[in-house]
């Protein structure tokens, strides 16, 4: 069993992401176009969930996995998660 943790909007949406870790550098409007012809982008489908509701849920479930969040993620803090449909359930 997994936790509930409210996704942002109401569906699943279909968007491009990384297919590697990309760095946290400031990125110019046109890289997405080179990132998408070098094909470091795939498209996955999902529900987009707030990386701070995410660890608020995690740190009510578990104190010691959100602590690491905290200490190794921290950086991540403000963003969204996409969680791909095949590991979803709605409640």
């Amino acid at each position: 069993m997994g936790l509930l943790i409210p996704i942002e909007g109401e569906t699943a949406v279909s968007v491009y992401c990384f297919k590697d870790f990309k760095p946290r550098d400031q990125v110019w409007p046109w890289s997405m176009i080179w990132w998408f012809l070098t094909g470091q982008l795939e498209r996955w489908t999902g529900y987009i969930v707030s990386v701070d509701a995410a660890l608020g849920v995690l740190e009510a479930h578990d104190t010691e996995a959100a602590a690491w969040w905290d200490e190794n993620a921290a950086h991540l803090r403000g963003a969204t998660f996409i969680f791909p449909l095949e590991s979803c359930e709605t409640a």
